[in-house]
């Protein structure tokens, strides 16, 4: 079967090509070899399928029929057998690096909670992350539309979602989220407690480059918005940071609600200002590149992601 298929591929390469020295250099084989194949197939049908003339090759009445018949087939068969040594090269976990695409602060978030899980369930997976701070997606949206798309997972903000092509990502999940106003008691015992939201002038209020350095905007139980002037003397795009200087005491910080629900010996510590106010709901959405290198392994590791970020806010 293998030497019929052997001549076949001699056969239509020497078709296409016109001429037996053309065919020689097709394949980089001596032309005397090409014709002893064809010879062969010809013995092997009892018919002869070509002739020569000074005009080249010349396909016979059977010539062109087994011509016609097979090279659908043929080609079908060559695209089989490509397509799967890609596929064979792609195997190796090490080759394809899953690129994600993901602001500074999240990648906090990401090493330390969702990286020691994926690699429990993928050993082999090779991650490469790239991050963006606000300002920079605030200044350079319009280049970093373009910049995104070479990307397998985008992890971001509801604030840029507009930088997303819709025909490019898919949602895997996304995870909404307040910010309340939290103090450690050895800051409140030192500066004392705001009674009010214009108290908070009087205190340094840690912020995010996420919004306004020098306002708060705040809903109460009402739903009703409340823009609050604040002072400070610390800004970051990691709100770990944030929480984490909180926690030391160094000032009065506006963080995600989860951040302090866990019971814990450093959360009893931390103190609830003015509980009655609230930022308005912000999203952290995950998103798979449908045109990626690697689609299976991209929405593998996509679905991944968002099973780990479930059981972690479950649990919190």
């Amino acid at each position: 079967m293998k030497k019929v298929y052997d001549n076949l591929f001699f056969f239509k390469t020497l078709i296409n090509s016109g001429s037996f020295s053309q065919a020689s250099a097709v394949l980089g084989i001596a032309h005397t070899t090409i014709s002893r194949q064809i010879s062969q197939l010809e013995d092997q049908l009892g018919k002869k399928l070509i002739t020569r003339s000074n005009k080249g090759i010349e396909l016979t009445s059977a010539g062109r029929i087994l011509y016609n018949s097979t090279l659908n087939h043929l080609e079908s068969i060559e695209k089989v057998l490509d397509d799967v040594e890609g596929n064979i090269s792609n195997l190796d976990d090490e080759n394809i690096p899953i690129k994600i695409f993901l602001s500074i602060g999240f990648s906090y978030f990401f090493i330390y909670n969702i990286y020691p899980k994926l690699k429990e369930k993928f050993p082999n997976i090779k991650i490469e992350l790239s991050t963006y701070t606000f300002n920079m997606m605030e200044r350079e949206i319009l280049k970093l539309k373009n910049f995104i798309q070479h990307f397998d997972i985008c992890i971001t903000e509801d604030l840029f979602f507009h930088a997303i092509n819709p025909d490019h990502w898919n949602i895997v999940t996304r995870r909404s989220d307040i910010m309340k106003i939290f103090a450690s008691k050895d800051y409140l015992k030192q500066y004392g407690e705001p009674k009010k939201l214009e108290d908070l002038k009087d205190h340094n209020c840690l912020y995010t480059n996420l919004w306004s350095k020098t306002r708060w905007n705040l809903l109460d139980d009402d739903n009703k918005e409340h823009s609050v002037v604040i002072n400070g003397n610390f800004a970051t795009d990691v709100l770990v940071q944030l929480r984490d200087l909180v926690r030391l005491g160094y000032g009065i910080g506006l963080l995600p609600e989860k951040y302090f629900d866990e019971p814990s010996e450093e959360n009893y510590e931390i103190v609830n200002l003015l509980p009655e106010y609230k930022t308005r709901p912000f999203d952290t959405i995950v998103l798979t590149n449908i045109h990626a290198q690697d689609l299976e392994k991209t929405q593998q590791t996509g679905k991944a992601i968002k099973d780990i970020c479930m059981e972690i806010f479950q649990r919190w």
